[in-house]
């Protein structure tokens, strides 16, 4: 049974569910073709798993060749600049938003911390324990990908909006496009682990005998928050983002994640790293 048929969303939320990385590319396409006013969701699941190359590229014919020897099929998004392996343990969230919805005209990085904020709340509210990441952090994850020569995998560094576990691996991507149609923005949630060793032998041509994504990715919310009950985190997710992306220009606002007694609150700009999230009930 699709995971969206058991997720208790409310009716009134004009979302779009989504099933595959092939349907998620095309539902992009097509709300970027025409004109639109309002703002678009869709969140997406990908039963069959997929490798999704980024804007620093790297789909070549040998990796093309490896990935469909693993079983993945192979694409290319406008988001973000590295490489995504999608599959049963990724859920996707992609908004699209009108040049003058208030969103969009933020700079860059403003609207990357504001879809983080909106994913947190879903999160906090679901009792999942979750950190946004702060400057000295991102600076410090680029260099050491760098060094490890992982710079290519979207998950091996961190980026301003994005969230770590509470362990401090990262537990959910973002990226965004800007055009004149507007702004996509789009993240990549884990609620299981992926299997790391096989993106890297996809990429790299050798099979590691320990993943080094792993070391640095979330094993994700089926792991790190075992009772949560994912149909109830996408409905909360959907919601948050509803609310989020119909704020006004002065408003701005997410709910508030000090309204659910017993769960932490804290924004982009605390300094907090994910220590700080050990008075968690």
């Amino acid at each position: 049974m699709k995971m969206w048929q058991t997720a208790q969303i409310p009716a009134h939320l004009h979302w779009d569910p989504l099933h595959s990385a092939l349907a998620e590319q095309q539902w992009i396409e097509r709300q970027i073709s025409s004109p639109f006013t309002v703002p678009q969701l869709a969140l997406v699941q990908y039963p069959e798993p997929a490798v999704i190359f980024g804007r620093k590229g790297g789909d070549e014919v040998a990796r093309r060749a490896r990935a469909e020897a693993e079983g993945f099929s192979v694409l290319q998004r406008r988001t973000g600049g590295g490489a995504v392996l999608a599959g049963p343990w990724l859920v996707g969230v992609h908004i699209v938003l009108p040049p003058a919805h208030p969103v969009a005209r933020m700079a860059p990085t403003a609207s990357m911390v504001w879809l983080g904020k909106a994913i947190s709340t879903a999160l906090t509210l679901s009792r999942v324990r979750n950190a946004l990441v702060d400057s000295d952090l991102i600076a410090e994850t680029r260099q050491k990908a760098e060094e490890a020569a992982l710079e290519w995998a979207c998950y091996a560094a961190l980026s301003h909006g994005e969230l770590l576990d509470e362990h401090g691996r990262k537990l959910v991507g973002l990226s965004q496009y800007r055009a004149r149609w507007g702004v996509l923005l789009s993240g990549g949630l884990l609620v299981s682990t992926p299997p790391w060793e096989a993106l890297e032998y996809v990429y790299c041509g050798s099979r590691p005998s320990r993943s080094r994504l792993g070391q640095l990715a979330s094993a994700g919310v089926g792991v790190v928050a075992p009772t949560v009950v994912l149909p109830d985190l996408y409905a909360r997710l959907a919601t948050c983002l509803d609310i989020a992306f119909q704020a006004d220009e002065t408003d701005r606002a997410v709910p508030e994640q000090g309204s659910n007694p017993g769960v932490a609150s804290h924004g982009p700009d605390d300094g907090r790293r994910p220590s700080a999230l050990a008075n968690v009930r």
